[in-house]
């Protein structure tokens, strides 16, 4: 994908850097709801690759939903099991590269909730809200840049 130089390419950076501020104040504001700190929503990283590289494949939905799913899901399941984060996370990248839903910020769910296993519940509406801001944010800058 061509990458604009010069004033154009310093007004694509601003409106980038503009759409990820955008989006994190809305995380905020639902962690704000469910009185989650904006640094135990494990999203954020998310969206600054939303906001930098939309055109990467782990910025389109089914990466970015899929992902953080997985991610998730396999963090609750091994939970239970009292598996370590490191390994939580191996698994859910590797399931993630086999369904083709490849989306890297999503490994740290499980580094997170495992620091913090009462986030559990708080962590659900903040997260899968980010996820979506993150898909609008991404979509939004491919279109704008293609």
């Amino acid at each position: 994908m061509h990458q604009p130089t010069g004033l154009m390419g310093i007004v694509v950076i601003v409106v980038r850097a503009t759409f990820f501020v955008l989006g994190i104040e809305a995380v905020i504001g639902v962690g704000g709801v469910v009185s989650l700190p904006i640094e135990r929503i494990p999203v954020i990283t998310t969206l600054a690759l939303a906001a930098t590289a939309p055109q990467l494949r782990a910025t389109y939905p089914r990466a970015v939903i899929c992902g953080h799913l997985i991610a998730f899901s396999l963090t609750l399941f091994c939970h239970a099991w009292l598996m370590p984060a490191v390994i939580v996370a191996a698994m859910a990248l590797v399931a993630m590269q086999i369904t083709a839903t490849v989306h890297p910020p999503a490994a740290l769910t499980p580094f997170l909730l495992a620091a913090h296993p009462d986030l559990v519940q708080r962590v659900v509406l903040p997260l899968f809200f980010g996820c979506l801001v993150a898909v609008a944010v991404s979509g939004l800058l491919r279109r704008m840049t293609s």
